[in-house]
């Protein structure tokens, strides 16, 4: 049995990881200090992960996820969803809070919204923060089907300014994306283009938000649990090593890919 849970991270889309119920639910005891982070003993792995979404959709990119988990006695406790295959003695001493490591499937904003407009259709139980973000997902869809939304621009994220390019033609925008080139670019006073994103915002009155309320205030803690998000590349992942990380904090919430 895999219980499924998401983080959305801004600038990537959606890490999915899972609990594994046949999987050992204890961490090898280590002497010394704690580490910053330890290996998840019972996240299900990039392969049985795959394969439970398979139906619904496929994923961007491999990758591994830094999740503070609530731990007792060394060991990551089992969320209200995992049933156990056989009976496990309960963990004694408080629970605190500990950094575990544990493979990530990461899906684009795109290939995101119809995993999680299909939940129910996986080969796994949605824990509380993938059902949560298929109500989000939902909300959405319905807004943008009522047309309860409104045109806008988003500043262009991180880095220097850049120098204003000549445009090379009528067709220098790039047309769907939602984003302006530089190409295309208005230059300022000092001659460096101010580049941003055409984005739709939603149109939140009455009874809609009420709703985007209720859904704030109805976030999972484990929503908040990714610490970071790390990418893989096919080379790196035979090697286990991520090639990019996104952390926690930075303005724009992007990746950097390692040089």
């Amino acid at each position: 049995m895999l219980v499924i849970h998401g983080s959305w991270r801004l600038g990537t889309g959606l890490a999915v990881w899972a609990e594994d119920s046949t999987s050992p639910s204890w961490a090898p005891r280590r002497a010394g200090r704690a580490p910053r982070e330890r290996p998840h003993p019972f996240a299900a792995g990039h392969t049985a992960l795959a394969a439970a979404l398979a139906e619904v959709a496929e994923p961007t990119v491999l990758g591994t996820a830094l999740l503070t988990l609530p731990t007792r006695a060394g060991s990551p406790v089992d969320s209200p969803e995992l049933v156990r295959t056989s009976p496990v003695a309960a963990g004694r001493g408080p629970v605190t809070l500990a950094g575990w490591r544990v493979p990530a499937l990461v899906y684009a904003p795109d290939t995101a919204l119809p995993l999680l407009l299909r939940i129910a259709e996986t080969d796994g139980v949605p824990g509380a923060t993938l059902r949560h973000f298929a109500e989000l997902a939902a909300f959405a869809v319905d807004l943008a089907a009522r047309g309860r939304v409104l045109p806008g621009v988003r500043p262009g994220s991180g880095g220097a300014p850049q120098p204003a390019a000549k445009p090379r033609s009528r067709r220098a925008g790039t047309a769907g994306t939602g984003r302006v080139s530089r190409a295309s670019a208005t230059a300022s006073a000092d001659g460096h283009a101010s580049t941003a994103w055409a984005v739709w915002r939603p149109l939140l009155t009455g009874a809609d938000a009420g709703w985007a309320r209720s859904l704030a205030l109805a976030l999972p803690p484990a929503a908040r649990s990714a610490v970071e998000v790390g990418l893989v590349s096919p080379a790196a992942h035979r090697n286990h090593a991520p090639s990019a990380t996104c952390r926690r904090g930075p303005a724009d919430g992007g990746c950097r890919g390692a040089r």
